[in-house]
């Protein structure tokens, strides 16, 4: 725990040497990084870092783009000029705001949200309404719509019971050559790291894979609308047969 940027006090814990691995979390009791659930990924050589930054389940004041401003200030306070983020819980709002503002950061990522949110996810990712709001240039209405009314509880850290596969996904990721104009986002797609992760009720499996790549139950919607929170040079956007195809 350091006290790096205006006097703000950033909580993180970090292990291993190599690429890194970034955890953005809201629970404080997760920055444990003996935790044996991340000892493979340490051991196969990447650089682990847990934060919750300022604090997220606590501070209710800061903005999200001041938690964004503590997310890239701790990427350079550690030497970090690009890494593998997965957000988790409130953690992701705060993922989510780098992919837009802050892509050259990230070489890819993976949301971990519980189900109420993967619902409510569900529900906005084809508004029309929202698509084109997005598509003019601010994820602002999806963080708002999707994080303020979330409960205040905690998420608990992911088991990773997938780590094997994980390693396997973060290598290749570490060993391609860096394309011109390829984003997180698309070297996600090609390498099949999961773009959402899901929390699952007690009843059922803790954790489960539900996006690897190809989307496999939102219909195409959440690819299009995570997309969208990258800048790129695609071409011009046709909301209507968007709506139409989906």
């Amino acid at each position: 725990m350091k006290t790096i940027r205006h006097n703000i006090t950033l909580n993180f814990e970090q292990s291993g040497a190599g690429p890194a691995i970034v955890f953005i979390h809201d629970n404080e009791n997760n920055c444990a990084i003996s935790d044996p659930r991340f000892v493979a990924l340490i051991k196969a050589g990447f650089r682990i870092i847990l934060t919750n930054l300022r604090g997220l389940t606590r501070d209710r004041e800061s903005t999200v783009d001041d938690l964004t401003g503590d997310a890239v200030t701790l990427l350079n306070y550690l030497g970090i000029g690009r890494a593998v983020i997965l957000g988790i819980g409130r953690g992701g709002c705060v993922l989510l705001n780098l992919l837009e503002k802050h892509p050259e950061r990230i070489v890819a990522s993976s949301l971990v949200i519980p189900p109420t949110l993967a619902k409510n996810l569900h529900r906005v990712a084809g508004r029309k309404g929202l698509l084109a709001t997005l598509r003019n240039g601010s994820a602002a209405p999806l963080l708002r719509e999707l994080f303020s009314a979330e409960p205040a509880k905690p998420a608990a850290m992911p088991e990773l019971t997938e780590i094997p596969a994980l390693c396997t996904w973060l290598d290749q990721i570490t060993n391609r050559p860096q394309q011109p104009g390829k984003s997180g986002l698309a070297l996600v797609a090609d390498l099949q790291l999961p773009l959402l992760l899901i929390d699952t009720p007690p009843t059922g499996r803790r954790w489960r894979q539900l996006l690897g790549g190809r989307l496999r139950s939102f219909n195409g919607s959440l690819l299009a609308l995570l997309d969208l929170l990258v800048p790129t040079e695609s071409e011009e956007f046709d909301e209507e047969a968007y709506v139409e195809s989906h």
